[in-house]
């Protein structure tokens, strides 16, 4: 799969065969996150693979109206450590963290499309709660989640969901 077959096959997956992901393909797509830009050439992230079901339940507690995380096969979570960049850009440190966050998710999604995996990125979630059930150390923040698994229907790529024209604008607004 090349690229822009990659980014149109992506689409937000919440129903899940119950076949797990085996580890070596969570470590591939983990090595694509590797490739994420980082502020200041410091990796922000590291990742916690959760696949125990009764952690997923857990977890599943602490995202609103998101029940089906439960049922999912494998959880990535991807946690932001913000001292080292903070020490280099301030407070503005947290902000380029995210943004970096951002991209490894961005590449583990597009890696799982190549593999025939789907991802669903979870934001709404209680940070503090999913940090206190995978003992996360109180420094590190919980950034994004992404579900992962194998979609039980796939996704076909269809035309972009909007005009570019309505979107882009040339030297000024």
């Amino acid at each position: 799969m090349d690229v822009k077959e990659a980014i149109e096959s992506v689409h937000q997956c919440s129903s899940f065969e119950k076949k797990k992901v085996p580890i070596n393909v969570i470590h591939d797509l983990i090595k694509a996150a590797a490739y994420a830009p980082c502020p200041g050439d410091m990796e922000c992230w590291e990742f916690v693979v959760v696949d125990d079901k009764k952690k997923l339940e857990l977890i599943s507690n602490q995202c609103p109206k998101q029940s089906w995380i439960k049922n999912i096969p494998c959880l990535l979570v991807i946690l932001r450590k913000d001292d080292r960049v903070k020490t280099l850009y301030g407070d503005r440190g947290e902000i380029y963290s995210g943004h970096s966050c951002a991209a490894a998710a961005q590449c583990i999604t597009l890696r799982a499309a190549d593999l025939g995996l789907a991802t669903c990125w979870i934001r709404r979630f209680n940070a503090k709660g999913v940090a206190r059930i995978l003992d996360v150390p109180s420094e590190i923040n919980v950034e994004l989640m992404l579900a992962l698994g194998y979609p039980k229907e796939k996704n076909t790529p269809g035309l972009s969901k909007i005009s570019v024209d309505k979107i882009t604008h040339l030297n000024n607004y």
